[in-house]
C-alpha cells in the first residue's frame, strides 16, 4: 500500500511492561524500538536488545528492519530481516507487539508492552523463559510500590554510609528474570553510543573517568563479561565492612522533572541494587538518594524518580551487599521518563507514601512533605530486602553491612480507619535509627537544640506539623539539620499523628468522663473542643459524634418537661407543673454553661409562674363551690353546717369580696339561732 498521507511528527514513547497500550502516529523519519531510553519507542524489558529493530518510510512503504536482535523481530508470527507491513500487520519484538493502524491515508502505530494482547512468539530458544518474565513483570506492575521521594543524610565520619532519605518522587521497582545468552552480537546502527552506558570499553581500558568505588567504601571496580558484551563488576573487598559501591558518571537533570535509571544485574554473590544520588550544583556528595532496593535476582532492574527540589545532578551508582557482596553491571540506561501517579497510603490526616521500604515522605493536612528513612549504621535505606507490600502497609528487613541477613525488621501499618500510620522495628543489635529532614522540632513542648531522651516529638512547620509517638522513650537529636531517632531497644515502635494528637486524645477522655458523671455541660465544652482541633481526624468524629448525642439528650429533656407545661395549661392541674419544674431543674444542673440550660432555666420561671396562676383559680373555683353549699344548708335550717362551710372560706380566702359574702351569711346564720 502507497503512503499518500502527510507524516506526523514524532514524539518519543517510553513504556515498562504492563502499561496500557499507546497509539502513536507514524512518523516521517526512520523510528528505533529496543530497551534504550534513546529509542523512539523504548520499551523496559528484558526480551527486547537495547536497540531491537528499525520502522522507517520508503518509497512510499512502511518497512521493518531486524537490527541483530537476540529474540528476533516477527511480522504475523514470522522471522524477518527486513520486511514491507501494511495495515492491520502485528510487528512482534520480544514479549511486546506493535499493530500498524491505517486510517484512510495515515497510519498509526499501536505498541503494547505485554498488556493488551495475547503475548506474542519469539525466535529462538528464550521463548518460555521470556514469557515467564512477562508475567512476572506484569505482576509486579499491578502491585507496584507506592510513590515517594527520598533525601539522603550523606555520609557520616570514618567512611561509613549513613541514613538514607528523600524529596517528593515516585517509585517502581522491576525485578525480571534473566535471559539466557546465545552469543548473537548486535548488529545495524549503534543509537546508544557512551561506553558507560553498555559498557563498550576496549579490553584493558581505564574506565577509571566514568566508573569509580564510591568515597570511604570497601569496593572495587573492574570490567567484565556482561550480557552482550563487556560489563562491569563490583565487589566488596574481602574481609571489609559495609556496603560496596561503585559510583559511575554524574548527569545533569533538571528541576520538576522524573528520570528512569534502568540496568542489567547478575549477583554473583550477596544482593545487588542501583540507586541514583541526587547532587546540588558544585557539591560533590549527593543529599538525597533514589534506590531500588537489593535483589539476588539476575535480570533488569530499575525505577522512576523525581528530581528532588535543588538538585541539578543525577549520580548513577550501583551497591552490593552480604559477606560474599559482588554483581555484573551492564546496559546502564538513564533519561528523563514519565512518573507513575501511585496514590499514598497511610491514615486519614497524615499521609505517607513509601519509594522503597524504609524510605518515605510524610505530610499532615495537606502541607509540605517531609522526608524520612530508616537506617543502619554502616548501612542505608535504598538497599532493602525481603520487602513486600499490600494496601494495609508493608514489612521488610534492613541489611546487614556485614551480611546479608537483615539488621532490623520493620512493619509498617496503615490505619485506615484512624489518623495516622505506624512503624514496628526489631533491631538484632544497636545502630538502628530514624531520621528526618525537618531541623524545626519541639520535644516536651521546647525547641530541640540538644540530645534528649522523650517520648514524644513534633516535627516540621506550623500547620503541617507532625507527632511522633516514641514507644518506649528514645534519644532524639538533631544532627546536620535533621532530626535523629536512636531506637533504645530491640522492640521499638513510632506512631506518627497529627500534631496535638496526645491533648485531643487528653480531651476526649476527660470528656467521657464527664459524660459518665452526667457532667454534660462540661462534656459538651470538651468535645466540642476535640472537634475544632481535630475536624478531620478520627477523633474529631468520634468526639462530634458524642457531642451531637449529649444534644440529643439535652432536646429530650426538655421535651419532657414543654410536654408537661402543656398538659397543665390544658387540665389546670397546678401539680403537672410540678413535674414539669423537676425537669427544668435537672437540665439546669446537668447541662450548666450551656444554652440547654438557660432555655431551661428561663422555660422554668414561665412555668412557675402559670402553677401559681393555676392554683389562684383552683382556689377562687373552691370557694365559690363552698359559699353556695353554705347558702344550701343555711335555707334548709342546716346552721351547724352553714357556719362550717362560711368559716372555711374565710380560712381559705384572700379574696375581700368571696370574705365579705361568708360574713354576711355567718350574720343571717347568727340570726336564725337566736330566732330559735
Amino acid at each position: 500500500m502507497a503512503l499518500t498521507g502527510a507524516p506526523a511528527a514524532m514524539t518519543p514513547l517510553t513504556m515498562k511492561l504492563g502499561d496500557d497500550p499507546k497509539v502513536i502516529p507514524l512518523p516521517a523519519e526512520p523510528i528505533t524500538v529496543g530497551r534504550s531510553s534513546q529509542n523512539g519507542i523504548a520499551i523496559m524489558d528484558a526480551s527486547l536488545s537495547r536497540v531491537h529493530c528499525e520502522i522507517r518510510r520508503a518509497d512510499g512503504v512502511i518497512l521493518v528492519k531486524d537490527l541483530g536482535s537476540r529474540n528476533g523481530t516477527l511480522v504475523n508470527g514470522e522471522a524477518v530481516k527486513e520486511s514491507r507491513v501494511s495495515g492491520g500487520d502485528r510487528i512482534d519484538v520480544g514479549i511486546c507487539r506493535i499493530q500498524v493502524i491505517a486510517e484512510g491515508a495515515s497510519f498509526k502505530l499501536e505498541v503494547s508492552a505485554g498488556k493488551g494482547s495475547s503475548t506474542p512468539r519469539v525466535a529462538g530458544a528464550d521463548t518460555k523463559r521470556i514469557q515467564e518474565t512477562a508475567r512476572t513483570s506484569e505482576n509486579l506492575g499491578r502491585a507496584g510500590v507506592s510513590r515517594v521521594d527520598v533525601v539522603s543524610w550523606g555520609r557520616r565520619g570514618g567512611g561509613s554510609p549513613a541514613l538514607v532519605a528523600g524529596v517528593v518522587f515516585a517509585a517502581l521497582v522491576v525485578v525480571v528474570a534473566g535471559v539466557v545468552l546465545k552469543g548473537k552480537k548486535r548488529a545495524g546502527p549503534v543509537v546508544v553510543t557512551d561506553p558507560w552506558r553498555g559498557f563498550d570499553y576496549a579490553a584493558g581500558a581505564d574506565i577509571s573517568k566514568d566508573w569509580k568505588a564510591a568515597p570511604g567504601t570497601p569496593t572495587t571496580v573492574a570490567l567484565a563479561a556482561g550480557r552482550e558484551g563487556n560489563g562491569l563488576e563490583v565487589a566488596r573487598k574481602p574481609g571489609e565492612s559495609g556496603l560496596g559501591e561503585a559510583w559511575g558518571p554524574r548527569k545533569a537533570v533538571q528541576a520538576r522533572k522524573a528520570y528512569r535509571l534502568t540496568a542489567y544485574l547478575r549477583p554473583t554473590g550477596g544482593m545487588a541494587g542501583l540507586r541514583v544520588g541526587w547532587c546540588r550544583a558544585g557539591e560533590e556528595r549527593p543529599f538525597a538518594w533514589s534506590g531500588t532496593g537489593l535483589t539476588g535476582e539476575e535480570g533488569d532492574a530499575g525505577g522512576t524518580w523525581a528530581v528532588p527540589e535543588g538538585a541539578a545532578e543525577a549520580q548513577i551508582s550501583c551497591v552490593v551487599a552480604g559477606d560474599a557482596g559482588r554483581a555484573v553491571l551492564d546496559d546502564v540506561d538513564f533519561a528523563e521518563a514519565n512518573l507513575p501517579d501511585r496514590p499514598p497510603i497511610a491514615g486519614r490526616t497524615i499521609r505517607a507514601v513509601f519509594e522503597a521500604p524504609g524510605i518515605f515522605y510524610f505530610a499532615a493536612r495537606e502541607a509540605a512533605w517531609i522526608p524520612a528513612a530508616v537506617g543502619v549504621e554502616g548501612a542505608d535505606a535504598s538497599c532493602s530486602i525481603g520487602s513486600s507490600r499490600t494496601a494495609a502497609g508493608g514489612t521488610y528487613g534492613l541489611p546487614n553491612p556485614s551480611g546479608s541477613t537483615a539488621a532490623v525488621t520493620v512493619e509498617e501499618e496503615r490505619d485506615a480507619e484512624g489518623d495516622g500510620f505506624v512503624l514496628r522495628f526489631k533491631s538484632k543489635g544497636a545502630g538502628a535509627r530514624l531520621a528526618i529532614a525537618s531541623a524545626e522540632a519541639l520535644a516536651d513542648g521546647r525547641a530541640l537544640t540538644e540530645k534528649t531522651r522523650s517520648e514524644r516529638v513534633v516535627v516540621g512547620r506550623a500547620g503541617g506539623r507532625v507527632a511522633l509517638e516514641l514507644r518506649p522513650e528514645a534519644e532524639v537529636a538533631v544532627e546536620d539539620g535533621r532530626v535523629v531517632i536512636r531506637f533504645p531497644a530491640e522492640q521499638f515502635e513510632v506512631a506518627f499523628l497529627p500534631e496535638g494528637a496526645g491533648k485531643v486524645q487528653a480531651g476526649l477522655e476527660e470528656a467521657a468522663k464527664a459524660e459518665a458523671a452526667r457532667q454534660y455541660g462540661k462534656a459538651l465544652e470538651l468535645y466540642d473542643a476535640v472537634v475544632e482541633k481535630n475536624p478531620k481526624g478520627e477523633l474529631g468524629a468520634a468526639a462530634a459524634e458524642r457531642a451531637d448525642a449529649i444534644r440529643a439528650i439535652a432536646a429530650a429533656a426538655l421535651k419532657r418537661a414543654r410536654d408537661l407545661r402543656s398538659d397543665a395549661e390544658f387540665s389546670g392541674k397546678s401539680p403537672v407543673c410540678d413535674d414539669a419544674v423537676r425537669e427544668y431543674l435537672a437540665v439546669e444542673a446537668d447541662f450548666d454553661g450551656t444554652e440547654y440550660a438557660a432555655q431551661a432555666r428561663a422555660e422554668r420561671e414561665a412555668t412557675e409562674e402559670l402553677r401559681g396562676q393555676l392554683s389562684s383559680e383552683m382556689a377562687t373555683s373552691e370557694v365559690g363551690r363552698l359559699l353556695a353549699a353554705a347558702e344550701a344548708y343555711l335555707n334548709e335550717g342546716k346552721l351547724a353546717l352553714a357556719r362550717a362551710f362560711c368559716e372555711a372560706v374565710q380560712d381559705r380566702t384572700g379574696d375581700p369580696d368571696a370574705a365579705a359574702r361568708a360574713e354576711s351569711l355567718l350574720q343571717r346564720i347568727a340570726g336564725k339561732e337566736i330566732d330559735r
